[in-house]
């Protein structure tokens, strides 16, 4: 270091740079979901308790909560739920895509206003 805040080149003040933010609200949800719960007189973790919620909805469309009350999905809620689960738990489908630059697709090149499929 040269002077007060100055650094030679190439050095720096803060070698190891910028420490990695975290991500709160996934942090949160994992320090809750490890916690311990009476659910159906066992002791299991919230995420234990949440999937097996998750799977009654699925599987029957409805689900008793450990405060007793009970939850029913109409069709769309239950359509929406299968959705956000397959979308956010094994991420959407794989999609071919084509790199070599040909398009495998028909495309119709319409030049001055004159479309030779519908024009001529």
């Amino acid at each position: 270091m040269l002077n007060s805040g100055q650094w030679k080149k190439g050095e720096s003040g803060n070698p190891k740079g910028r420490p990695r933010k975290g991500r709160a609200l996934t942090e949160l949800l994992m320090e809750v979901g490890d916690q311990e719960l009476e659910f159906e007189g066992q002791q299991l973790s919230g995420k234990k308790v949440l999937a097996i919620l998750l799977w009654r909805l699925l599987t029957g469309g409805t689900a008793v909560l450990p405060n007793g009350v009970e939850i029913k999905v109409s069709t769309d809620s239950w359509i929406n739920l299968v959705r956000f689960l397959y979308k956010h738990v094994d991420g959407p489908p794989p999609q071919d895509v084509n790199l070599d630059g040909q398009l495998n697709i028909p495309v119709t090149i319409v030049v001055g206003g004159i479309d030779p499929n519908k024009d001529i």
